[in-house]
C-alpha cells in the first residue's frame, strides 16, 4: 500500500481547505472511537469538540458554492443567448404554462370536446406576445439546414388572448418561479428573463453538487463522475424554459449528496451535508411527475453502497429527522398533484405500425434506447441540432471506462449497485415506453430519464474510490477526464450555435454572414469565448475540489 497522497493547499478558491483537512485529521481518536463511546460521559464531551471542528468547513464550502454557481450561471446564460427563442424542446408550451400560472391560472380550462391527441391540452389566457412564440419557430423547427434567421419578430401586443398548452397539467413549482419575470416584462425581455431564472435555479443545484464533491471522503474520481453527469444536454436544458433542466440539476445534486453522506464518518456528519441532500430531494420531487421514482433509486443506491455511519445512528439525529419529514411532505404534495391533475397525460408519440405484436413493441422500445442515449448527451433544439458523433463516442467511452474501473476494483455490493443502476436505466424506460405504446405510440427522450441516468457515472466514480491506483495517479487521471469532457462541451456549444447561425449545411465558420442567417442578441464570438472560459473554470474547480477531499476511504460500517 502506498502512503495516502496529501495534495498541496489550493490557492484562491480552496486556500483554506488544507487547514480544514488538518483539523479533521488531528482527531483520530474521536473518528475511530467505537460506537459505545458516543454515550454520555467524557466521550460525549469529546464529540462536542468534534462537532465544533466539523463546523469549520462551512466558510470554504460557501465559497466553493458561490464560485461554482457563478461559473454555471455564466455557462447557462451563454447557452440561453446562443439559442433562438422557442428553440428549446417544447419551450413555447412551457412558456405559456409559466406565464399563465403566475397570473393565477393553476390548471386552466379543459377543452370541451378533446380528441385523443388533445387529452392533455388545457386553455389558458396570456399576453399575446408570449402566445405568439408558438407560431414563430415553424420556419426552422425540425429543419437543421435552415438557420433561425427566418424567425419573425414576436408580436409585441400585450392584449390577453386564449391559447392552448399541452403541459398545463405539469407540477407548478418550477413554473411559479420561472414565470415571475414575465409579470414585469411583458415582452421579449420577459422570455429571456424567464430563461435566466431557470438557469439560475439549475446553476444553484449544480453548485451544491460541487460542495458534495468536497465533502466526499476518498473518492477523487468523483470529479470525473460529475463531469460525466453534467452533459452538454444538461446545461442546455438548464438554459431554456423547461422543467427538465431543474430536474436534472437537482438529481445530479441529490446523487452527489447521497454519496457524500454515505462516505462521512460519524464525527464528520453535519446538518449542512444532510440539508444539501434534503434540499436536492425536495426540489427534485416537486419539479417533475416521475421525479419521486428517482429519489427511490437514490435511496436504494445509498443502502446498497453502504454508509460509513450506521443508518440507525443517522436516523437518531434531529436534523436528519427534520429533513426526512420535509422530504416526505414534498413527496406527498407531489403525489396529491399527480392524483388531482394527472400530469402523466401526454401528447401522442410515433404511431405503431399496423399489426405490431407485443414482441414487436418491445423491440421498438429497445430501439428507442439509442435516442435516449444520444439525447442525454446532446440532441439540442427540436432534435434538429445533434451533437457531433465524435463527442458521443468520447462521452460514452469515458463513461464505460469509469463503470469498468468500478466493476473491477470495488467491493461486491457497490458493484451490484452500479450494475443495478445501469440495468434500471435500460429496463425502466423500455417497460414504460412499451406499456404506453398501444395508447400513445412510441415516445420518450433522454431528458425524461436523465434523473436516473446521471446516477450511473456518479455512483461508479464514487465506489471506485481510491482502490483503483494511488491517490496521486487517480487525481491526474481525473484531470485528464475532466479536461476532455470540458473540451467536448465547447465542441457541442459551437456545433449548436452553428446550426442556428448558418445551418448545418452552411459554412463551417459559425460566425459567417449568410442569407437568412441568425444573429444572437449577444455577438456569437463573444458567447463562444465566454462559454469556453466557463468550461475551463468548471474543469479547474472540479480538479481543485477533488484535491481538497479528505484522503483515505471511509470505514465500511454498513458495507
Amino acid at each position: 500500500m502506498t502512503e495516502p497522497y496529501q495534495p498541496p493547499a489550493a490557492e484562491g478558491l480552496l486556500a483554506s481547505s488544507r487547514d480544514v483537512q488538518a483539523a479533521t485529521l488531528q482527531a483520530p481518536a474521536v473518528v475511530l472511537e467505537p460506537r459505545h463511546s458516543l454515550s454520555a460521559g467524557p466521550a460525549h464531551r469529546v464529540s462536542g469538540t468534534a462537532r465544533r471542528t466539523n463546523r469549520r468547513p462551512a466558510r470554504p464550502l460557501l465559497r466553493i458554492w458561490l464560485v461554482s454557481f457563478g461559473v454555471f450561471f455564466v455557462a447557462v446564460a451563454a447557452w440561453s443567448f446562443a439559442s433562438p427563442l422557442g428553440s428549446g424542446p417544447d419551450e413555447p408550451a412551457h412558456l405559456v404554462r409559466a406565464v399563465s400560472l403566475v397570473r393565477g391560472q393553476l390548471l386552466g380550462t379543459d377543452l370541451p370536446h378533446p380528441t385523443q391527441a388533445q387529452k392533455s391540452t388545457v386553455i389558458v389566457k396570456v399576453p399575446e406576445v408570449f402566445a405568439s412564440l408558438e407560431t414563430d419557430v415553424g420556419c426552422f423547427q425540425y429543419k437543421s439546414a435552415v438557420p433561425a434567421g427566418c424567425q419573425r419578430p414576436l408580436n409585441g401586443s400585450t392584449r390577453t388572448v386564449s391559447v392552448e398548452t399541452y403541459v398545463g397539467r405539469y407540477p407548478p413549482f418550477y413554473y411559479a418561479l420561472v414565470g415571475l419575470p414575465t409579470l414585469a416584462l411583458v415582452s421579449v425581455k420577459g422570455i429571456y428573463g424567464a430563461r435566466l431564472v431557470s438557469g439560475a435555479l439549475s446553476a444553484a443545484m449544480l453548485a451544491l453538487a460541487i460542495t458534495s464533491l468536497r465533502r466526499c471522503r476518498g473518492a477523487p474520481l468523483l470529479a470525473g463522475g460529475l463531469a460525466l453527469a453534467v452533459t452538454p444536454m444538461a446545461l442546455y436544458l438548464a438554459a431554456v424554459i423547461s422543467p427538465s433542466g431543474l430536474e436534472i440539476a437537482s438529481a445530479i445534486s441529490a446523487w452527489a449528496a447521497a454519496m457524500a453522506l454515505a462516505s462521512q464518518r460519524p464525527m464528520e456528519l453535519s446538518a449542512s451535508a444532510v440539508g444539501t441532500l434534503g434540499v436536492s430531494i425536495c426540489v427534485l420531487v416537486l419539479t417533475r411527475a416521475l421525479a419521486p421514482l428517482w429519489v427511490l433509486f437514490i435511496l436504494a443506491a445509498v443502502v446498497g453502497v453502504g454508509t460509513a455511519t450506521p443508518l440507525r445512528e443517522l436516523l437518531r439525529k434531529r436534523y436528519v429527522q427534520g429533513w426526512l419529514a420535509a422530504c416526505v411532505v414534498a413527496g406527498l404534495v407531489s403525489l396529491v398533484w399527480d392524483i388531482a391533475a394527472n400530469p402523466f397525460l401526454t401528447e401522442p408519440g410515433t404511431p405503431l405500425p399496423a399489426g405490431t405484436t407485443e414482441g414487436g413493441i418491445f423491440e421498438l422500445a429497445l430501439e428507442r434506447l439509442d435516442l435516449l442515449v444520444t439525447s442525454s448527451i446532446g440532441q439540442f433544439g427540436w432534435l434538429d441540432a445533434p451533437s457531433p458523433y465524435l463527442v458521443i463516442v468520447l462521452w460514452l467511452g469515458t463513461l464505460g471506462a469509469v463503470v469498468l474501473v468500478a466493476a473491477c476494483v470495488a467491493r461486491r455490493r457497490p458493484v451490484a449497485v452500479v450494475l443495478g443502476t445501469v440495468g434500471a436505466w435500460v429496463v425502466f424506460p423500455t417497460v414504460l415506453i412499451a406499456s404506453q405504446a398501444r395508447q400513445d405510440g412510441i415516445l420518450g427522450q433522454g431528458r425524461d430519464f436523465m434523473g436516473l441516468a446521471v446516477g450511473i457515472p456518479i455512483v461508479a466514480a464514487f465506489v471506485a474510490g481510491e482502490r483503483f491506483v494511488d491517490r496521486r495517479t487517480t487525481l491526474r487521471l481525473g484531470t485528464v477526464v475532466v479536461g476532455l469532457l470540458a473540451t467536448c462541451q465547447a465542441v457541442d456549444f459551437y456545433a449548436a450555435l452553428r446550426r442556428y447561425t448558418v445551418g448545418t449545411k452552411g459554412p463551417l465558420d459559425a460566425f459567417s454572414a449568410v442569407r437568412h442567417g441568425w444573429d444572437a442578441p449577444v455577438p456569437s464570438p463573444v458567447l463562444f469565448i465566454v462559454f469556453i472560459a466557463a468550461m475551463a473554470a468548471f474543469a479547474l474547480i472540479l480538479v481543485r475540489v477533488a484535491e481538497a477531499q479528505p484522503a483515505g476511504p471511509a470505514p465500511a460500517v454498513d458495507r
